[in-house]
């Protein structure tokens, strides 16, 4: 659960993974008669210290073949990561939410974006994390 997520009108999209220099490639496959989403998460580094900042970059394309409305990202964070506060900037209209996990003691980051996705069109997402 510790990775990027996609749903697309309340549903889950199934993943194919792939890596890729420091970041991994999801391909999110939306269920029947949905379109295709590329998701690509990034940080600025592969190993980091307690007390380093990390940047992550979540880069999203709708590389279907129709529009893709009601698009939410949901990065779940480690317990070993701390989200530094106000870090985040979208390139897209979105509603941005932070959760605390209570099960897990893990923090949830969630973008609802505002306007469905074109086709060819996509966005990014980063934020910030301190290693605890």
């Amino acid at each position: 659960k510790q990775f990027a997520q996609v749903t697309v009108d309340g549903l889950p999209a199934h993943t194919s993974t792939s890596t890729s220099g420091l970041g991994t490639v999801h391909t999110y496959h939306m269920p029947e008669g949905k379109s295709l989403l590329k998701i690509t998460k990034r940080s600025s580094a592969n190993t980091a210290q307690p007390g380093d900042t990390i940047e992550f970059t979540i880069e999203f394309e709708n590389v279907g073949t129709q529009d893709v409305g009601n698009v939410t990202v949901v990065d779940h964070l480690t317990s070993r990561l701390e989200y530094v506060e106000d870090s985040q900037e979208s390139t897209l209209q979105a509603d941005f939410l932070i959760q605390q996990s209570v099960q897990e003691g893990s923090t949830i980051l969630r973008w609802e974006i505002i306007k469905p996705l074109a086709i060819k069109q996509g966005g990014k997402v980063t934020f910030s994390c301190r290693v605890r």
